[in-house]
């Protein structure tokens, strides 16, 4: 287990920056505290007002955002093969935290820490107190205990292959301020707690608000879903937020950690690496790449990334 002991903020510390009018009081008093006492984070969240993004309205009714963000660059261009992790020092790992980056402790196992590179006014990113390498296993029922404990916070898990900048290290990310499109796309009954969406994606959805149920209905679709050649676990991309008590989830099972376009050299080139924010707001860290993004650009890399939405549906009623 890796030290975080200088890292957690003290309760009286914490206390100065709690307003009665939020919610969750504990995650935004942190935001707070982060932003006037670590020069990083108070210097990109002050930038943040001025991220350009635009609005794209797809065929199929549903609609994207494409967010200029320069400081994402860092996530988008991330090196996420063995070796390149083996040769730079783990970001999320106590020893290696800022001085001034604080957190609060999470049931014991994870650590609430301000992202000092947002792609939201509010955003977090939660790191297990255990460097170990980032696979759901074991970790859905903490996936939705935190985020009931997170309530007005969406959380997200970014698979190893699927958008998650350090794979060498478990996290979830969680932010707040923003309804993400995709938890309003078209669906299907499959069951009482079971949807599945085709538009502008292959999707699936669950909703229920009942923790037991959630957690065996998630585990039982993860089970069915195919693992790409060695490695530890089905590629894919979760969503998660409270809704009146109620959980709503979404699952985007993926083929492809990039698109082609992210390795085309020259103006051909599209430096966007899908996460699951990525499936509402698609982040662009170059201009270039934000000026070229139009809906047929943004199709073509979804569609190539997610699992077609009959094989999707077979695997999940067959």
């Amino acid at each position: 287990m890796t030290d975080y002991t200088t890292h957690i903020i003290s309760e009286d510390e914490l206390s100065l920056f709690i307003r009665p009018e939020s919610e969750p009081l504990r995650a935004m008093a942190l935001l707070r505290h982060q932003i006037q006492n670590w020069a990083l984070a108070g210097k990109n969240f002050s930038l943040f007002g001025q991220v350009e993004q635009k609005e794209l309205s797809m065929q199929d009714g549903s609609v994207f955002f494409v967010q200029h963000n320069p400081e994402r660059i860092r996530s988008a261009a991330a090196k996420v093969d063995q070796k390149s992790l083996s040769e730079r020092p783990c970001f999320l790992c106590g020893k290696h935290l800022p001085e001034a980056q604080k957190g609060i402790k999470l049931f014991e196992k994870y650590l609430l820490l301000v992202n000092p590179f947002p792609i939201f006014k509010t955003h977090f990113t939660i790191p297990s107190l255990e460097h170990t390498e980032q696979r759901y296993e074991g970790r859905i029922r903490d996936f939705l205990s935190i985020t009931r404990e997170l309530k007005g916070l969406t959380l997200l898990y970014n698979g190893a292959k699927c958008g998650a900048s350090a794979p060498d290290h478990f996290h979830f990310q969680a932010f707040g301020e923003f309804d993400l499109p995709v938890f309003g796309y078209k669906t299907q009954q499959l069951n009482e707690r079971v949807l599945v969406g085709k538009y502008p994606f292959a999707f699936v959805k669950l909703v229920s608000d009942d923790l037991n149920q959630m957690d065996v209905e998630l585990n039982g679709i993860l089970k069915k879903l195919k693992v790409v050649e060695d490695e530890e676990e089905p590629r894919l991309n979760l969503l998660c937020r409270m809704v009146k008590n109620q959980w709503e989830l979404i699952l985007i099972p993926r083929t492809k950690h990039r698109a082609a376009s992210y390795f085309n050299m020259g103006e051909e080139q599209i430096l966007v690496s899908p996460g699951a924010v990525d499936f509402s707001i698609v982040i662009a860290p170059r201009k270039e790449d934000f000026e070229k993004l139009d809906g047929a650009a943004v199709m073509q890399i979804m569609e190539e990334v997610t699992l077609p939405f009959e094989e999707l549906y077979t695997l999940l009623v067959g």
